[in-house]
């Protein structure tokens, strides 16, 4: 999930506590941001072999957490500002329980009419759980690779499936709409 900027794209990364770039300010939400050069041996140089076209940084909870925000995925629109939802019905809002576990955001969300706590990161490119048994069954989707700064490179089966699990990560693969 990428945002156009004065200063370029950005990877909006919910995940990520801290934000960095190749410029040294990101202006969002009509605020300019510091940013340093790299995050934990991460930089943009980084980021550019894990995904095309161009990228200026990354945009963490730091920057992210400094207004309200909403994400319209289906018309590919970020908004922001103490107004951001203005633009939606009050019939159509969907509220989320969110609260920070270790400095990410994690919602309760409902997955197989089973409510669950996620973490929410939209920087992830794939939803994962952690015990592949829940699996047992489904229809294989082949297998995936994927890279996270923390965690490093991950290599995975993967499944089409409805997920019962207390915890999970949900990537931009599980929220097209």
């Amino acid at each position: 999930m990428f945002v156009e900027l004065n200063e370029g794209r950005f990877l909006v990364d919910t995940g990520s506590p801290l934000s960095f770039g190749d410029v040294p300010v990101a202006t969002f939400a009509a605020q300019p941001h510091q940013l340093p050069s790299s995050l934990m041996g991460i930089d943009v140089a980084s980021l550019r072999k894990l995904f095309q076209g161009p990228c200026s940084g990354l945009l963490g909870l730091d920057v992210l957490g400094t207004t309200n925000l909403l994400f319209d995925l289906r018309d590919g629109e970020l908004h922001t500002g103490p107004n951001a939802w203005d633009s939606v019905p009050q019939s159509d809002r969907i509220a989320c329980d969110v609260r920070a576990v270790a400095g990410l955001p994690v919602v309760r969300v409902s997955i197989c009419n089973q409510p669950v706590a996620a973490a929410w990161d939209t920087g992830a490119k794939f939803g994962y759980i952690a015990d592949a048994s829940i699996c047992e069954g489904a229809t294989s989707m082949g297998e995936i690779d994927d890279y996270n700064p923390v965690l490093g490179r991950m290599h995975s089966d993967s499944w089409l499936v409805e997920v019962d699990l207390a915890m999970a990560i949900i990537g931009c693969s599980w929220m097209p709409d």
